[in-house]
């Protein structure tokens, strides 16, 4: 029998599912805690024994955990937005009703900061060694996982690209 290629995309698909495998057993957490997965499963009426098999660790229906890590994710983006444009904003009718009032220019500025806050991969571990009472927990969770979410996305968007 001779082999005359390799089929790459599968091996980069089931990589893709071990990534988001990793996410999910990082950011699971419990329904208590703040930016965890298990939070927004609940807040998302979805059911977790669908998605995430906690005995053996493995996303259990691959389509259903992405759909729900990319609501996540898209959500955690849009509220730095809204965290930035308007702090004291603390729901999306607030922000949508609030939106048309920032500017072009302000709205710029506002991606510029966050892609320097978030592509800075050494910020999370910088954040960490600061003494346990100047932490920030739930924020530092949520820079890790935008910016794993965002390997995520580069990740699949590169096995589509280049191997389908």
């Amino acid at each position: 029998m001779r082999h005359d290629s390799i089929q790459v995309a599968t091996g980069l698909f089931h990589l893709e599912i071990s990534v988001l495998e990793l996410i999910y057993g990082t950011h699971l957490g419990k329904e208590s805690d703040p930016c965890s997965l298990s939070m927004w499963v609940d807040q998302l009426f979805r059911t977790q024994s669908k998605i995430w098999d906690k005995s053996t660790r493995h996303v259990k229906d691959y389509h259903r955990s992405l759909d729900l890590f990319n609501t996540v994710l898209d959500g955690c983006i849009v509220a730095c937005i809204s965290n930035y444009l308007h702090p004291k904003c603390n729901d999306t009718r607030q922000l949508d009703a609030t939106l048309h009032t920032a500017s072009s220019e302000k709205l710029h500025e506002c991606i510029n900061i966050l892609s320097t806050y978030l592509s800075d991969f050494n910020l999370a571990s910088r954040l960490r060694d600061r003494p346990t009472s100047e932490r920030d927990t739930a924020n530092e969770s949520l820079l890790l996982f935008i910016q794993q979410g965002f390997f995520f996305d580069v990740l699949s968007k590169y096995e589509i690209c280049h191997w389908r």
